[in-house]
């Protein structure tokens, strides 16, 4: 649920006649994205590296403890979503299985509230909701 929450928080920041101008695989081409086209067909991570620090004008959070975190939950989600043999089996503790890190992860909530935070403080308008949960 914390990652779906990054996800939602991402997508309903980026405003509707937002346009993104990248370069396609050459540097003559370059493509332009609408709203709907982001949120389909962009990762998260380039969302909340290029995307989002655009829309707000603050520089990308890739080199703060935010990022490390928010990098750690996406991991351990893409690992429950693509679960591979090696996870499914019995071992023991020695052994860094999707449940030990699972277990032994920081509350994900926290992950997600850390980035969520970095992004609320650039914002003109804080959401009502922001300031409910400390």
């Amino acid at each position: 649920m914390a990652f779906t929450a990054m996800e939602a928080f991402v997508n309903e920041l980026i405003p509707d006649d937002f346009k993104y101008h990248r370069h396609r695989k050459s540097e003559i081409i370059i493509e332009e994205m609408d709203k709907t086209q982001i949120e389909r067909w962009l990762s998260i991570e380039e969302k909340f590296s290029t995307i989002l620090p655009e829309i707000l004008q603050t520089p990308s959070p890739k080199k703060l403890r935010c990022w490390q975190g928010f990098k750690k939950l996406k991991k351990i989600r893409d690992r429950i979503i693509h679960m591979k043999a090696a996870d499914r089996k019995s071992s023991g503790p020695e052994t860094p299985t999707l449940w030990h890190e699972l277990f032994n992860v920081e509350p994900p909530y926290s992950q997600a509230k850390d980035i969520i935070d970095y992004f609320v403080k650039s914002m003109a308008s804080k959401p009502r909701w922001h300031g409910e949960y400390k």
